[in-house]
């Protein structure tokens, strides 16, 4: 029988790989989506090798220290401050998911459901105008018990082993806030290719050449204990992202890369 953990982890992966997948026809298509909020298409597919997608752990088989790690990140604090906003309030619409979940996203952007292996639904958020620079962003809720709580959360310098022939997932930066009187831990992960795949971001061979990272994701995942759920917001990390994880940090990554997804994240609230 399949761990629950490891159940989670299958789920999201397809539900990612499908929102890189939308992005990706976008582009080649060059036109703008036109779908509303109303509108909640059912995408069906399932690629045959998927690259590296942001997803919750799985149940680390080994755990090591990882030398692309760059020195915690733990920050304990309320109300945590956030990147340079880059929309005004009028720019921002809200989404309220059937859990009770409510969140904002900016005007110009689109959600859609996605309900394979999802109770509630799982939401891609993505741009009208898709760009290799802002990828999809995921939002969704998954039952896990309270006993297996702590294996959502992982730390700067851990590396998680992923299963023999696929490469160890590496935790490079991480932190922890509260935003709206949710507990967050945000976390930055990657895997390094030893073998550059060139059809999934043009322009990082050299990341690959000297082992530092090359596909990655931002995960924030906040535990609901009355509920034995937990909510996770994830987005990959586009080409410049990953140049400026190697060459600056988490810390600057973070502030001026990921100033959507933080401001999304600090507009969630819960309706009991």
């Amino acid at each position: 029988m399949m761990r629950p953990a490891t159940l989670i982890r299958s789920h999201v992966l397809v539900s990612c790989w499908l929102a890189i997948l939308l992005t990706s026809a976008c582009m080649q298509s060059n036109f703008m989506l036109s779908q509303t909020i109303e509108a909640e298409p059912i995408v069906e597919s399932t690629p045959a090798e998927p690259p590296f997608v942001s997803d919750v752990p799985p149940t680390a088989e080994s755990t090591e220290v990882s030398p692309l790690a760059l020195p915690a990140q733990i920050l304990d604090i309320a109300d945590s401050p956030l990147p340079t906003q880059t929309h005004t309030v009028a720019e921002w619409q809200t989404f309220t998911h059937p859990s009770g979940v409510s969140f904002r996203f900016p005007i110009d952007w689109q959600a859609e459901t996605y309900e394979a292996g999802y109770d509630p639904l799982a939401i891609h958020l993505l741009p009208d105008i898709p760009s290799p620079s802002q990828w999809p962003i995921q939002f969704g809720i998954n039952f896990l018990p309270k006993e297996q709580e702590a294996s959502l959360f992982h730390f700067a310098g851990e590396v998680l082993s992923n299963g023999e022939g696929w490469s160890p997932t590496q935790i490079v930066w991480d932190k922890q806030a509260t935003y709206n009187g949710l507990q967050w831990h945000i976390r930055i992960e990657g895997e390094s290719k030893g073998v550059f795949r060139g059809y999934y971001l043009d322009g990082v061979e050299s990341l690959a050449q000297k082992g530092a990272v090359t596909e990655g994701a931002v995960i924030a995942i906040h535990y609901m204990e009355e509920k034995e759920s937990y909510l996770f917001l994830s987005q990959n990390l586009g080409r410049d992202m990953l140049i400026a994880l190697d060459q600056d940090g988490g810390d600057v990554v973070w502030s001026e890369y990921l100033q959507t997804f933080a401001e999304i994240l600090t507009s969630i609230t819960i309706t009991p």
